[in-house]
C-alpha cells in the first residue's frame, strides 16, 4: 500500500539527480475566459530545457473545431511524439521553431 506524504523541495530535487529520465515543469491553469468552456494549462518545463506547452481541453468536438489558435501559441504538437513527457525525459528537447509575434 502506498501512502503520499509531502516532500520539501529540497529533498525532490536531490531525489531527482539520481533518477534516469529526467524532467522537471511547472504546471499553471490559467482562469477561464468570459464565454469560454474550455480548460487551458501551461505547463513549464524547466528541466532538462525549457518550453512552454498550452493544452485545451474541450468538452466536445464541436468546441475543439470552432476554437481560434491564438498566434502566440505556436506550431501543434499534439500528435508528435518528441513532445511527450517520457521523450523529453530520457532524449530531451528537440530544437524548437521560433514563433514570430504578431506586429
Amino acid at each position: 500500500m502506498e501512502k503520499l506524504t509531502p516532500l520539501p523541495r529540497e529533498h525532490a530535487e536531490a531525489l531527482f539527480g539520481l533518477c534516469i529520465g529526467q524532467i522537471s515543469y511547472d504546471r499553471l491553469h490559467l482562469p477561464l475566459q468570459s464565454g469560454l468552456n474550455h480548460q487551458i494549462q501551461l505547463d513549464r518545463v524547466v528541466y532538462p530545457s525549457s518550453l512552454d506547452l498550452i493544452t485545451v481541453e474541450f468538452d466536445d468536438v464541436q468546441q475543439a473545431e470552432s476554437f481560434e489558435v491564438p498566434t502566440w501559441f505556436g506550431p501543434e504538437v499534439t500528435s508528435e511524439f518528441t513532445h511527450d513527457w517520457r521523450y523529453i525525459a530520457l532524449n530531451g528537447l528537440q530544437p524548437s521553431l521560433e514563433v514570430p509575434l504578431p506586429s
